[in-house]
């Protein structure tokens, strides 16, 4: 097998014969520093090539972008012709390529589509099912849409076949052999929606589908690349939200473009590389990369290269700190890494009653596990969901070794990091500080370091539940991790036991010779016979015993026969079942008969909630069911009174449904039934496992108010444990992070302000997470300005590194406070700072400064020379425009039209430039100069509906009949433009009819367009008609 996969990244060629003179310096020495590397360092020479987009520069009047395309291939033949091995082509079904913004022939855009689509992202979590559908059955609307990539579709059915997706999606996935490695390649369409200046966190993506296509096709691939153009953030929230999850769950490594900037992003589960440009104008855009991955040492390297615009070679691109030889080190992310490969483990199960039924039938593998303890510190329970491995876990901690110890049973959760357990086990250790910390490094560091701090700990076990979320699909999540629970066993030896619940056989190796195992499995026929005897109701014993024909038939309904044995969840439901309805196991045996649907224990969990529990008991299990750890005793009472259900937690309690730790200090829900009521009757999607699940797209909104109000129940009562204290304990940290999780998904961000930000930082990442998650959920459900603007203060606090928050609150407090907002002006300028290169922030920094005036505009051009001079790529077209109304404000209008002249003649695709032209002209009297500029818009394919609007009041000038049918053409198409309504009812009013230009301002009001001008000029239509 072969011990290293490279790979070539390029993007962002931009091909385009007007620029020609510039931008085939910089492809033709790419072709000859690649070809000069190679030479000299063959180990360089890649397995793959990938490009990321925007190969093509885009139609225009200049040049048809099938003339691009064709400079494209010639191009790419010389890149084959370098990349080679032995004196042959580089194959060219290892090249691959998916679309970019500047691939879409803007000529095509159906302009009335495309405003729903971008009015559709908008309200994203609403639509998304809708899209989805179109994307997968290939709808009109999916084809019209999908048109505006015709040009690209026929470059690559001719030039790249092994890719050509005759679907029109415009998408592929396939498995490639590299000696023995299989490398599944999926390339998305990001490019499918896209339109203008108005694409960035409008993109739809169709997420869900193109990810499920891609994982059915190389689902099973050892390595697994995703390439796409555009960075997540660019989609609209409900597809980001999707890809951000699936990325780290389908890829190991994701490759994009657009952003003209080199980067690497490396994690735990995936790696995240940007390419920087082959055709660019200023320095900091131009990259490439090539990438070297080594499966079986665990590590990468990104080699990065640059090139100086005007210079005519390539170098090395050194970054400081990351890469100051250019060259990027990284860990593979864990389900690659070979050393650390281990089975897929799901979930663990609860436990069954606390009272009323034993541990049947289970003394030779209680037995079994006693001796495994006695010799090994580790010890595994793995066994099928419901199967009572948590029942065998509490015996065992009665038997020797265990019994007599500390113990402590820590509950874990996906984001539960290496310091999460640590602070839950560290007073056995008789750790005294407020907040320990986990020690670092690899296992033998670790084990040092605890010997060191804890020379003679106290005997202790760990019972880790839910231990299926430490791991995924190849092993730990976070390989430190791993290091620690080793560290435990080598430090500590046989004084410390660790038991940690699975629900599917480990893979060996987990632990090394640290582990044992041991399978718990269903029960046999006598010990259902004796469990059914012993929980008959007092008087009805004889009518509980079974026949021998009937033990057979109930036996076998509840899984067992055919070497397979019955459920244990699933004959603690049956007797709860019949009990609760006064019938015997067979009368609900008969009941279901029949049943086709649902496996046993889910039918018999629906029956006993339907039939058996009160509405009361019902209100508090599902509220219970939410609990992402053990409810504390002192729950209980708050839980019945806030949600006014008085007795039902000792119903609860009655009917076996809750056990408690052996102090009664804690007690739990079995983990079956939690998810089934999250997923079943509360709306979440999946099964529910996942604290951090989303509600299901069908889910109706009743539900989701239900689960916020018992989220909020919840999230009182670790309030009231908390009563604001800010001291750093570990319980406090757990009440803080317990309460932080129920109020955001409560949507409650006025009580999430009471608690202390400090007390997160127990778990800090996972705390940021969830905040934005409350953004996302308020800014989607169109909640107050003011409640978006509190979570994402609270946001600030919490991460005040994050650029996005502070772009984010900035625009908050102008809906707030206006454009002019200082509050607004301050994010702004500290999102710059943060995020220098990153051009949206320097236009909201520019529109917030020009809302000022004079002053404003001057401190902005001020500001933007010292950008342009160290950070070129943040200075986008949309700046530039912004600059020009800056240079208009401060009193320089000459500057203003030069810079514009300069943007319109090198054929920008900005409609900024020729709008602000044409209105300028127009001012001034020049309209035949205005309808040149808006002509030259027309043919750079940037034309839009402020451009029409001006074309309409040039018009009114030249030739007023035409004006009114421009006019009246959008106005009638429903445009959402005001200036065309406003012009209208002017023109009408002027011409003396008042009448008519009422009808148009009523148009206006009900297509949701109507502003301050429409109203202005509302009130002289009704001074001629109602003075």
């Amino acid at each position: 097998m072969r011990d290293k996969i490279t790979w070539l990244h390029i993007s962002d060629i931009h091909f385009y014969p007007k620029t020609e003179w510039r931008d085939s310096i910089a492809r033709d020495s790419l072709i000859e520093f690649l070809k000069n590397e190679f030479n000299q360092n063959d180990s360089l020479r890649p397995d793959f090539i990938f490009c990321t987009g925007d190969i093509a520069y885009g139609e225009t009047g200049f040049s048809p972008i099938i003339e691009q395309y064709a400079q494209a291939k010639d191009f790419f033949e010389k890149l084959l012709n370098v990349c080679g091995r032995g004196g042959l082509p580089f194959p060219r079904e290892r090249l691959f390529v998916v679309p970019g913004n500047h691939d879409v022939n803007r000529e095509n855009v159906n302009s009335d589509a495309q405003r729903t689509l971008n009015e559709w992202a908008r309200d994203s979590l609403v639509h998304a099912p809708m899209i989805e559908q179109r994307f997968n059955d290939r709808t009109f609307e999916f084809r019209d849409a999908a048109k505006r990539l015709t040009q690209y579709a026929q470059f690559v059915k001719e030039y790249f076949s092994h890719q050509f997706d005759p679907s029109d999606r415009h998408r592929f996935a396939s498995v490639v052999n590299v000696d023995g490695m299989h490398v599944g390649i999926a390339g998305f369409n990001s490019s499918w929606t896209c339109a203008g200046p108005e694409d960035e966190r409008s993109i739809w993506l169709a997420a869900q589908c193109q990810f499920n296509m891609a994982k059915n096709e190389i689902g099973n691939a050892e390595v697994r690349i995703g390439l796409i153009h555009h960075p997540i953030d660019w989609l609209c929230h409900a597809d980001s939200d999707i890809a951000s999850r699936r990325i780290s769950t389908d890829f190991h490594f994701w490759l994009h473009g657009h952003s003209h900037s080199a980067w690497v992003d490396p994690g735990q589960s995936h790696i995240t590389i940007a390419a920087g440009a082959v055709g660019a104008q200023s320095s900091d855009e131009f990259g490439v990369n090539i990438v070297q991955i080594y499966p079986l040492l665990g590590n990468g390297t990104v080699h990065l290269y640059q090139h100086k615009a005007g210079g005519s070679g390539w170098t090395i691109a050194p970054i400081e700190v990351h890469a100051p030889h250019g060259q990027w080190p990284f860990k593979l992310p864990t389900g690659l890494c070979k050393s650390h490969e281990t089975p897929s483990v799901i979930q663990s199960s609860g436990a069954p009653p606390k009272r009323t039924i034993k541990l049947y039938g289970r003394e030779k593998l209680l037995s079994d596990a006693v001796a495994k303890l006695s010799h090994k510190p580790i010890l595994m329970i793995y066994g099928m969901r419901g199967n009572g491995k948590s029942s065998l876990i509490e015996a065992l901690g009665e038997k020797s070794p265990l019994v007599g110890k500390d113990s402590a049973r820590v509950v874990v959760s996906p984001s539960t990091t290496p310091d999460d357990l640590f602070r839950q086990v560290a007073a056995l250790l008789g750790e005294t500080s407020e907040f320990p910390t986990a020690p670092r490094g690899n296992t033998a560091q670790i084990t040092q370091e605890l010997q060191r701090r804890y020379p003679k700990p106290r005997p202790a076990w760990i019972w880790i539940d839910h231990a299926h979320h430490l791991l995924g699909s190849n092993g730990f999540c976070r390989n430190e991790m791993r290091d620690l629970l080793l560290g435990f066993a080598f430090a500590f030896g046989m004084q410390w036991h660790l038991l940690l619940e699975l629900r599917e056989r480990p893979q060996q190796g987990l632990f090394g010779q640290a582990t044992s195992e041991c399978e718990v499995l269903g029960l046999d026929k006598n010990s259902l016979r004796e469990c059914l005897a012993d929980a008959a109701p007092k008087g009805r014993e004889s009518q509980w015993l079974c026949s021998a024909g009937q033990l057979k038939h109930i036996y076998q309904w509840l899984g067992g026969g055919h070497g397979a044995q019955a459920h244990p969840l699933a004959i603690q439901l049956l007797i709860e079942v019949a009990r609760g309805r006064d019938e015997t196991p067979m009368d609900v045996l008969n009941r279901h008969r029949g049943e086709l649907t649902d496996k046993v224990e889910i039918k018999l969990l629906r029956d006993l909630y339907n039939n058996v529990l009160s509405s009361v008991e019902q209100r508090l299990i599902k509220a219970l069911a939410l609990y992402r750890t053990s409810i504390p005793h002192d729950h209980a009472d708050q839980l019945e009174a806030r949600l006014n259900v008085a007795g039902a937690w000792d119903g609860l309690d009655r009917r076996c449904l809750l056990f408690a730790t052996a102090d009664h200090s804690n007690f739990y829900l079995h983990s079956f039934i939690a998810a089934w009521l999250r997923t079943r009757q509360l709306g979440y999607s999946g099964y529910g496992e996942d604290d951090e699940a989303d509600f299901a797209e069908t889910t109706a909104e009743t539900v989701r108010e239900c689960a916020r109000e018992l989220h909020s129940a919840v999230a009182n009562s670790w309030l009231n444990q908390l009563v604001g204290s800010r001291r750093l304990t570990n319980l406090n940290i757990t009440r803080a992070l317990e309460a932080f999780h129920h109020l955001s998904a409560a949507g409650e961000v006025d009580r999430v302000q009471e608690i202390a930000v400090e007390l997160l930082t127990g778990n800090h990442e996972w705390a940021c997470r969830r905040i934005e998650r409350l953004y996302d959920f308020l800014y989607k459900s169109g909640a107050p300005v003011q409640k978006q603007r509190r979570a994402l203060e609270y946001f600030a606090v919490l991460d005040p590194e994050s650029h996005k928050v502070q772009r984010f609150l900035g625009e908050c407090f102008q809906k707030e406070q206006g454009l002019g907002s200082k509050k607004a002006l301050i994010c702004f300028k500290k999102a710059c700072d943060l995020r220098p290169d990153f051009p949206p922030y320097w236009a909201n920094l520019g529109k917030a400064l020009l809302s000022r005036g004079n002053e404003g505009a001057r401190e902005f051009l001020s500001g933007l020379e010292s950008v342009e001079r160290n950070c070129p790529q943040a200075i986008d077209d949309h700046v530039h425009a912004i600059k020009c109304r800056c240079f208009e404000v401060s009193g320089h209008p000459e500057k203003a039209k030069a810079l514009r002249m300069e943007k319109i003649n090198a054929g920008s695709g900005n409609a900024a430039f020729y709008a602000d032209e044409a209105r300028a002209r127009l001012n001034a009297g020049d309209s035949a100069g205005a309808m040149e500029i808006l002509d030259k818009a027309e043919r750079n394919g940037c034309a839009n509906e402020y451009t029409t609007s001006i074309r309409a009041s040039v018009l009114q000038q030249i030739d007023p009949e035409k004006a009114k049918a421009l006019r009246m053409e959008k106005i009638n198409a429903g445009s959402g433009n005001a200036a065309f309504y406003n012009d209208e009812a002017r023109a009408r009013l002027n011409a003396g009819d008042s009448a008519g230009a009422m009808e148009i301002l009523d148009k206006a009001e009900r297509n949701g367009c109507a502003d301050d001008y429409t109203a202005a000029i509302r009130a002289s239509v009704l001074q001629q008609i109602d003075p």
